[in-house]
């Protein structure tokens, strides 16, 4: 018998675990945290009046408790969990899965198993709505995969799509300029690559590491292009910038 059936407790018992596995979470209390999440899983998977809204909730908060623990394996598997049992609800939003993929995906990239996250990856973007909150970042991460494999048209390519789905607000925008500059600039199309830089500059008022990066690579266009005295200026700021980091 579930603690649930024991007792008579109303399956809501699920939920108060949950939140106390999330109170020790914030209190940094890691043994205690995993041991109400997974009291609130069980007894949601065995309860079966219980709604699996809740089993889903928890499930979530599990797999970001072992992805925070850098234990992306035991992540994943719940991640799976959670794929298998969205998969099998006909009221399942499409965003959903797309969310849930999402994390599989980036669960795999971090095992560095990187055919498994862009197949993830591309799954999530044919469930996502364009109203979803994560395409930019969905985008972002499979150009990130590419330009580590050296495929620069299709890290490009990926580049650009986030671009049309990520605000000034979103933390991957100036990464984004950033990278498209630095593809640029490996395709010697340096006006476009400067272009991108200064764009990203714009957007950037407080990252100084990477507003000095961003300077520098300037100055190296400046520099190619014979163009010495712009070249000095940015290589000056760019160290400024720096200094003022450290």
């Amino acid at each position: 018998q579930t603690e649930c059936d024991k007792s008579n407790i109303s399956p809501n018992l699920a939920i108060i675990y949950n939140t106390l596995g999330r109170f020790y979470v914030e209190n940094d209390d890691k043994i205690n945290a995993i041991i109400q999440f997974k009291k609130a899983l069980e007894i949601g998977e065995n309860c079966l009046e219980l709604d699996d809204n809740v089993i889903r909730l928890v499930l979530r908060n599990i797999v970001k408790f072992f992805q925070n623990e850098e234990d992306y394996t035991t992540a994943l598997e719940y991640a799976t969990r959670l794929l298998n049992i969205l998969q099998k609800n006909p009221t399942t939003i499409l965003d959903d899965l797309a969310t849930t993929y999402f994390k599989i995906g980036y669960l795999y990239y971090c095992k560095h198993d990187n055919n498994k996250a862009i197949l993830n990856y591309q799954i999530a973007l044919k469930f996502a709505s364009p109203a979803n909150p994560n395409i930019g970042e969905l985008y972002f991460n499979l150009a990130l995969i590419y330009d580590d494999q050296k495929d620069l048209n299709e890290a490009l390519l990926n580049y650009k799509n986030a671009l049309k789905f990520l605000s000034n607000d979103d933390d991957f925008l100036v990464s984004t300029y950033n990278n498209i500059g630095v593809i640029y600039f490996f395709k010697h199309n340096y006006k476009k690559a400067e272009y991108n830089y200064y764009t990203a500059l714009q957007i950037n008022e407080t990252d100084n590491e990477l507003i000095a990066i961003t300077y520098y690579n300037i100055a190296v266009i400046e520099e190619i292009k014979k163009d010495y005295i712009f070249a000095l200026d940015h290589y000056a700021t760019a160290l400024e910038t720096m200094n003022d980091h450290q």
